[in-house]
């Protein structure tokens, strides 16, 4: 349900005729610090406010997705409909090694200090992409 809700928020903001770079960075927020921002919460909600955590975690998930609007939408704004597959299937393949290296980062960090921090990783890497993208992002064509 998060994810179409995202992309028709989006949509309808560009048929309103904003930017597409400020709609990306926008649905960012959602698909970045939102869920940093939950992570950090979801380990210090008390047992006896159960379904909280749960609640906490199906939020994070939900908004995880705005990602697709902004994040995962940036290579058709570089390379246009004829090369967007290349770049993202390119760009995929290279995220893929720290991620495989994240999970086992994330197993000693959680073995030596509890899930807490664990989780606080996670959290703080939502922050970094989220800074990465703000700075480094763009939705300006490159190549067609």
């Amino acid at each position: 349900i998060a994810s179409p809700l995202a992309g028709a928020l989006a949509s309808q903001m560009l048929k309103s005729r904003w930017d597409v770079w400020l709609v990306r960075r926008i649905m960012s927020i959602g698909g970045l610090l939102v869920p940093a921002v939950g992570l950090l919460i979801f380990p210090r909600i008390p047992e006896e406010w159960w379904p909280m955590p749960l609640v906490c975690v199906a939020l994070v998930m939900a908004f995880t997705t705005w990602a697709s609007s902004s994040v995962l939408a940036t290579p058709l704004d570089l390379a246009g409909p004829r090369m967007a597959g290349v770049l993202f299937s390119i760009s995929n393949s290279v995220c893929a090694v720290p991620c495989f290296l994240g999970i086992e980062v994330i197993g000693v960090v959680r073995d030596r200090y509890g899930w807490s921090s664990a989780w606080g990783v996670c959290s703080a890497l939502y922050v970094v992409a989220f800074v990465a993208y703000q700075w480094l992002g763009s939705a300006r064509r490159m190549f067609d």
